[in-house]
């Protein structure tokens, strides 16, 4: 496809290389690496997208210590839902790459608890909360990245607050932690 905003490829041939950028950079990679390349470095594409928006959170709401704007166009959502997301697409990987089948959904209780058949008890089990945290934002997939559900139910009905250092902290070391997970222990 190639259009104003889209191209095929990757084009040397004049200034205009440095506007475009490539959309998965393992797309190019020789045929034995990419599926595995491309599945990482969506992976890592989610775990930096979610540390950017921690910032810019921060530095919108907090522009300075002491102080919190409140405002209506908050990035705690899309914040959210970057790390829920960032976490379900890394245990599909990880189960997958286990050989260990799974329901195919969006439930991220249920995936972590199939995770955790696993690795037993052997996780810190502030993990459990952080899972809790996303499931009670966002059971099914759905929660943060649309206002309401077929049925006209609003999501964010209910106030609710955030902490997003701890929250991007626990994600990223949860992250790891799956990521390093080997078959028959951790």
């Amino acid at each position: 496809m190639n259009n104003y905003f889209i191209q095929s490829g990757f084009f040397v041939k004049d200034d205009s290389c440095f506007e475009w950028d490539p959309l998965v950079l393992a797309s190019w990679y020789d045929q034995k690496f990419k599926k595995d390349k491309i599945d990482q470095e969506y992976l890592a594409a989610y775990l930096n997208a979610s540390k950017d928006l921690q910032q810019a959170l921060i530095a919108r709401s907090h522009p300075f210590p002491g102080m919190t704007l409140l405002r209506d166009d908050q990035t705690c959502m899309p914040f959210l839902f970057s790390c829920r997301h960032l976490i379900e697409i890394t245990i599909k990987y990880k189960l997958k790459n286990l050989g260990v089948s799974y329901k195919y959904n969006h439930g991220i209780a249920s995936l972590w608890n199939k995770l955790k058949t696993v690795v037993g008890n052997d996780y810190n089990k502030q993990f459990d909360e952080l899972i809790k945290t996303f499931n009670y934002t966002d059971t099914n997939g759905v929660g943060l990245r649309f206002s309401h559900d077929q049925n006209d139910k609003y999501y964010g009905s209910e106030p609710v607050s955030i902490n997003s250092s701890r929250i991007m902290n626990s994600t990223e070391e949860l992250y790891n932690f799956i990521i390093n997970i080997r078959k028959g222990k951790k």
